[in-house]
């Protein structure tokens, strides 16, 4: 009887590693795909607003406010679209972006907690 338990543990614990592997590298593809299309949103708005800024320095002031506000609207447009796309991510994958946001929520709480032991090393040195 003892054998037998513990080779059930043992299956469950490689079956348990199996999860924890694939919950990895889902969360591996699932960062690296929301760095593409954050990056690429971050670009398009990026050209957006450098086109506005080139297309007012060419606007005749009383067309001044319809351009601005068509700029406006086409970066909303963009972050619009990237939000849905970070919606339907999370929404496909829920458990993969649980464990992301506890690992980036993990490496921020260890930056900020390594920097407030330097700066308070800083500021307490007379």
């Amino acid at each position: 009887m003892v054998f037998g338990r513990s080779s059930k543990r043992a299956g469950m614990a490689g079956m348990m590693e199996r999860e924890a592997e694939e919950v990895e590298r889902t969360g591996t593809r699932m960062s690296t795909v929301a760095a593409e299309k954050g990056a690429m949103a971050s670009r398009r708005i990026s050209d957006i607003l450098r086109r506005a800024a080139d297309d007012i320095t060419h606007v005749a002031p009383e067309n001044y406010r319809a351009k601005v506000a068509d700029t406006m609207s086409s970066a909303r447009d963009a972050v619009d679209t990237s939000t849905e796309s970070v919606k339907t991510n999370i929404r496909a994958h829920p458990i993969a972006s649980v464990a992301m946001a506890v690992g980036v929520g993990f490496a921020m709480g260890a930056a900020i907690s390594i920097l407030g032991s330097l700066m308070y090393k800083e500021t307490t040195k007379y």
